[in-house]
């Protein structure tokens, strides 16, 4: 189960036969993988757990200072549209999906995971970002997915603006029971300015035919 679970987390950060898969036919494939590992490592099969074989779980990175200091009424997945907007966010589409596990390979059901990011013009939803005045309104800058029976999670946003010195970002936080487990970023692979940053932390990004981008990731947390 670990061997598997390790070699396809490499397999869809990494294949270049996976990436180029119809986006929809990527998270299909993702959602029946991760089904199939959590099969397995809930089976009475026995395991070498002395081996030492296990996931790696997803290096931590600092909150930031953008924390949202009051989480909007509308937070749902969809951040390009926000309720009483009639505009849809500015920016390029950005579909982001992928699955939680634990350690030992397991899907966990009834996460909750949280994202926030700047706006197409690199601009966050707070109070302390400087240019807030100028952010995109019909964006909602803040949203969270619970996690399914698989583990999988998804958010249609917008490809996040830059602002210096960073590459390109989604900030995530992963809650079990109300607990944080993990607080870390996202990074994408069509950027030149992420070269260098660990690549569990890279969301490999494919172009879909009319325009919207894609990005896979898996997260691991350590085991409950």
């Amino acid at each position: 189960v670990y061997a598997t679970a390790s070699a396809l987390r490499s397999l869809w950060t990494h294949n270049a036969v996976v990436l180029a898969l119809p986006a929809a036919l990527r998270r299909a494939l993702l959602v029946s993988a991760m089904a199939l590992v959590a099969a397995c490592s809930n089976s009475s099969a026995p395991t070498t757990a002395s081996s030492g074989e296990s996931l790696d779980p997803t290096p931590s990175q600092q909150e930031g200072p953008y924390y949202p200091a009051a989480k909007p009424s509308d937070r749902d997945s969809d951040l390009t549209t926000v309720e009483g907007e009639s505009n849809a966010a500015g920016g390029q589409v950005l579909v982001m999906s992928g699955a939680l596990l634990n350690t030992t390979g397991q899907a966990i059901e009834g996460a909750l995971i949280e994202i926030w990011q700047t706006d197409e013009n690199g601009i966050y939803l707070h109070p302390n970002d400087p240019a807030v005045a100028e952010r995109d309104a019909a964006f909602q800058g803040y949203g969270e997915s619970p996690t399914q029976s698989d583990g999988s999670w998804s958010f249609r946003t917008v490809n996040p603006g830059y602002y210096e010195p960073r590459p390109r970002h989604i900030h995530v936080k992963v809650l079990i029971d109300d607990v944080v487990v993990l607080t870390t970023q996202i990074y994408f692979s069509d950027d030149p300015d992420a070269d260098g940053i660990d690549p569990a932390l890279v969301a490999q990004v494919a172009a879909e035919d009319d325009g919207t981008l894609t990005a896979s990731h898996m997260l691991v947390v350590s085991s409950r």
